[in-house]
């Protein structure tokens, strides 16, 4: 796995050197906000307070959180017996890598309206399959294990603060200065908090495939997203890539009885479809998605101009 960007939809924090306990409940506070499902990965040697710190979090977001730990996918002690590997167990090949990650990934796409997942029970060194159950509707799930890590994942992160490098680096992360990300060799190039950033001189020597983040007017001017088009780059239009804050605030200013997590996450999670739709217009009218996105805009702004109702605060 690779990707490349000043945020990412997924974050990981190392136990043995995280920040104090307010800031870091303060961070996953705000993947909560996004509206959309995150992952929130706590790594680090073992008894370096992983479990503790994981429970902790998730009992501060009170129900918005869920706890998923990689110690369910450790192996059968009889299974381990059979392959030679008893005494080591809690080693990298001792646990059941392809099906956590299955796991993840499911949760991650929070499509299936529950997802359970397997508890490992210290009391009885085994695991309970099915013992966890994840509503889709939980916002974060906090996963924690030594091993988030390991062989076969490529993290790569960029911030303009130079701590938070060197954090990342202390737990095996590859650390990019913010100019050299740009030009990375990574899947999705994900402009965040950093407005004007797709130019005309960097679009020819992006290796990205896909541009997605969360900024605001990522594009340095009308036209870019053609020359993005002409190299075969997929643009996300960044009003629709970063539109679950407004849904937020518009249910905050309008929803019938004040704001209502639950009503806005059910909008936000719309946004993966409208993208889509996005996609196939472009297709389908030979333009970039970002003029494809301008046309669905407009047709929403006349159809809505057509209403002879008004949209008073406090009724929906």
């Amino acid at each position: 796995m690779s990707g490349a960007g000043a945020e990412s939809a997924e974050s990981a924090v190392s136990a043995h050197s995280h920040p104090t306990g307010a800031a870091l409940l303060q961070r996953a506070a705000a993947l909560v906000a996004t509206g959309t499902r995150r992952l929130l990965g706590i790594t680090g040697p073992p008894g370096a307070g992983k479990s503790t710190l994981a429970a902790d979090l998730v009992a501060g977001l009170y129900g918005r959180a869920a706890l998923v730990g990689m110690d369910g996918f450790h192996l059968d002690d009889a299974v381990l017996g059979d392959l030679g590997r008893r005494d080591r167990k809690g080693a990298p090949d001792t646990f059941d890598v392809d099906g956590y990650v299955h796991l993840l990934r499911r949760l991650r796409a929070a499509q299936d309206p529950v997802v359970y997942a397997p508890v490992f029970r210290r009391e009885l060194e085994t695991s309970a399959a099915g013992a966890l159950a994840v509503p889709s509707h939980v916002p974060l799930v906090v996963t924690e294990g030594n091993y988030l890590l390991a062989d076969g994942a490529s993290v790569v992160v960029s911030d303009v603060d130079r701590a938070a490098l060197e954090r990342s680096q202390a737990l095996g992360a590859q650390a990019m200065d913010v100019e050299a990300m740009r030009t990375a060799d990574c899947d999705v190039y994900a402009p965040c908090a950093l407005g004007g950033s797709v130019t005309d001189e960097l679009v020819p020597a992006l290796q990205a495939r896909v541009v997605c983040g969360a900024a605001n007017n990522q594009l340095a001017h009308p036209g870019v997203e053609k020359v993005l088009a002409d190299r075969g780059i997929l643009y996300t239009p960044d009003y629709v890539a970063n539109a679950g804050g407004l849904v937020q605030v518009a249910d905050e200013a309008v929803g019938r009885g004040g704001f209502r997590f639950e009503r806005a996450r059910a909008k936000a999670t719309q946004i993966f479809d409208t993208t889509l739709a996005i996609f196939a217009l472009a297709d389908s009218d030979g333009v970039p998605p970002a003029v494809a996105a301008d046309r669905l805009a407009e047709r929403r702004m006349t159809d809505v101009g057509r209403l002879r109702s008004v949209l008073v605060p406090g009724r929906s």
